[in-house]
């Protein structure tokens, strides 16, 4: 025999070597245990928005023979990294293998950032042409947003402003050409940030003051 010894579990050993006089010689060995893999989360990046694949997250690892090697789609892919970049928002299963076949399994979220509004929705406006506060229209001080819906309701529930059907951004406080009322109006608003991320739309009450 060669003296080669594999695939044994983790104890003591005593080696016995005798030779062709029947001369024998014993030394003792212990083959230690790998210690098992444990890996925890190290950081978190979210996503910026909710739609977005600016997400990530990276891993503390300890234990297993080396090479550790890590694939968040069930080994298709692997990678010596701990980090992982480019992801979408979602719960991740991130297999952990040594190179003993040794595994675990870690499970991470990444999480969305939902974008507050950046913009505004007056509840007053006076159209009388002094050149101040003449119109109902969103405030965009940033031109972050594109509206989608736009539209004035009366007080019967009459539609009297429909903006992007008109190809207009604002309302002068008109109908048909024809001034409207002082009183409560209704508005549904709904915007858009240029980059694609959509709000719900919203709706409220405004005050026409002549």
């Amino acid at each position: 025999s060669n003296g080669d010894f594999q695939n044994l579990p983790a104890g003591s050993y005593t080696i016995t070597v005798k030779d062709a006089n029947n001369c024998a010689a014993e030394e003792n060995r212990i083959v230690n245990q790998p210690a098992p893999i444990v890996s925890s989360i190290n950081s978190i990046d979210s996503v910026y928005y909710l739609y977005g694949d600016d997400g990530g997250f990276s891993l503390n690892t300890s234990g297993g023979t080396p090479q550790i090697m890590y694939s968040i789609d069930n080994g298709i892919t692997t990678q010596v990294s701990p980090e992982f970049e480019n992801l979408i928002v979602g719960e991740y299963s991130v297999l952990i293998e040594d190179a003993n076949g040794c595994d675990t399994t870690i499970l991470v979220y990444v999480p969305g950032h939902v974008p507050s509004p950046n913009y505004g929705i007056p509840n007053v406006f006076t159209p009388n042409g002094d050149g101040d506060n003449d119109f109902f229209e969103i405030v965009d001080r940033r031109n972050e947003y594109e509206i989608e819906t736009f539209r004035v309701f009366n007080r019967w529930g009459q539609m009297i402003f429909d903006g992007p059907a008109l190809g207009l951004q604002k309302w002068d406080g008109t109908y048909k050409g024809e001034l409207q009322p002082s009183g409560n109006y209704t508005y549904l608003i709904k915007v858009n940030r240029v980059d694609g991320f959509e709000f719900e739309a919203e709706t409220g009450n405004l005050l026409l003051l002549w």
